[in-house]
């Protein structure tokens, strides 16, 4: 949840550089804001990767050249790695799986679960150009969940859509790279 990150990162930065152009988008979880008891050592490398993202994102000789470092942090998405745990907790628990999910949705604001689309829409727009002044942050999609008071939302953005396929993004680590150009376009921009 850290290391691999970070080479990852360290292998493809100087050609981003040389090329004026780049997008890191590292997802991690929404953890990193507030931990979760369970993931200990996960919490930990999550934020010591934030902690990175932050310090090199910031360096001048990146950020004027065109590239561009963020997090997202996601809260509850709709994937086959919730429905997972909440499979799991009905089996726990020995309450319905439609009662621990309505449980789970009333803790969001929003009264939902995010989408795979709504989350492949942020992450898309912060691979692309217009994006290019927005570097160095942790962008927290949860529905209004986070208790913070400073935080970016996309909310802005409802009309967006992509095609995306359901996936166990959840709380694993995934890092987008975008190395090419990817052009963003939606009502309202």
């Amino acid at each position: 949840n850290m290391l691999t990150p970070i080479e990852l990162i360290r292998a493809t930065l100087d050609g981003m550089l040389a090329r004026g152009f780049g997008r890191i988008v590292n997802i991690t979880s929404s953890a990193v804001k507030a931990p979760i008891d369970i993931l200990g050592l996960s919490n930990g490398a999550r934020s010591g990767l934030t902690g990175f993202v932050a310090g090199l994102a910031r360096n001048p000789d990146i950020a004027a050249k065109g590239v561009t470092i963020n997090n997202l942090l996601p809260g509850k998405f709709d994937t086959d790695r919730l429905a997972g745990t909440m499979q799991g907790a009905a089996q726990k628990t020995g309450k319905p799986i439609e009662q621990i999910r309505a449980a789970q949705q009333a803790q969001i604001p929003a009264r939902r679960f995010g989408t795979p689309d709504e989350f492949g829409a942020i992450c898309a727009f912060l691979c692309s150009r217009q994006a290019g002044y927005l570097t160095g942050q942790n962008i927290l999609p949860d529905g209004g969940a986070g208790t913070g008071l400073i935080q970016i939302t996309f909310s802005a953005f409802p009309s967006i859509s992509l095609s995306t396929q359901r996936s166990s993004v959840g709380s694993a680590t995934v890092n987008l790279i975008i190395d090419g150009d990817v052009t963003f376009a939606g009502e309202g921009l």
